[in-house]
């Protein structure tokens, strides 16, 4: 197929499908040499040779890592790096930047839809009396004493019961990108925990003065971050 026929079966792929097939590949080829890609690349216009066109996702995902190993090895001969990494790799930061504002755009539109339908509960419970608020702490109480105690510390899971009982005020709100997942992750620390000058060890999983949530821990400077910001 022409370049332009492969384009727009790659892009009938949803942009999250697309993100984490390249993050396959940017895991994938991290610490390799331009050579190295290079190799990667011919082997896999080998097997694209003869295709009539990516008709299903597994050929148009075979499309995008053809596509996205050309443009890195375009990269590596344009910048003259000796090894890849997809932290120095402002397409990457770009992407990484769309999908966390695809993934924000759609919880705000989830806040407004729970937010809307909270306001209606809260309108019935007016008017139901005291059996629906009798309702809402058995399920609260439900939630502090069997749900959260599941939860593991420094966790996006954790946070989010949290979130639902109204308590995370004193918490960080820097956000990332979670590599493994594509999903915006929040830090979990208290809120003005931050200093970058105390660094961590990476030996025992201590974050220092850094953020944390899930396995990730990170700066103000990586990549698809945001910093801290107070509630107003």
């Amino acid at each position: 197929m022409e370049g332009q026929d492969w384009e727009r079966h790659v892009n009938s792929l949803s942009v999250e499908k697309r993100f984490r097939a390249q993050e396959e590949i940017h895991r994938e080829v991290a610490g390799l040499t331009g050579e190295e890609i290079h190799g990667l690349l011919m082997a896999a216009l080998q097997d694209g040779e003869g295709l009539p066109g990516p008709l299903g996702e597994e050929e148009r995902l075979a499309a995008v890592r053809r596509n996205e190993l050309r443009r890195i090895w375009n990269l590596m001969g344009r910048t003259g790096w000796d090894l890849y990494s997809p932290e120095g790799d402002p397409q990457v930061y770009r992407w990484r930047e769309a999908l966390q504002g695809r993934q924000e755009q759609r919880r705000e539109r989830e806040s407004r839809r729970v937010g809307a339908t909270g306001s209606a509960a809260g309108a019935d419970s007016v008017h139901g009396g005291p059996g629906q608020q009798e309702a809402l702490a058995r399920l609260e109480a439900f939630v502090r004493g069997t749900v959260l105690p599941r939860t593991r510390p420094n966790t996006m899971e954790r946070r989010l019961v949290l979130e639902a009982l109204g308590e995370v005020s004193g918490l960080c709100t820097a956000q990332r990108v979670e590599l493994s997942t594509g999903d915006v992750i929040v830090c979990t620390r208290e809120a003005g925990h931050y200093d970058p000058d105390d660094r961590p060890t990476w030996k025992d999983g201590n974050p220092a003065g850094w953020h944390h949530c899930n396995a990730q821990i990170w700066d103000d400077s990586s990549a698809a971050s945001r910093p801290h910001t107070t509630a107003r």
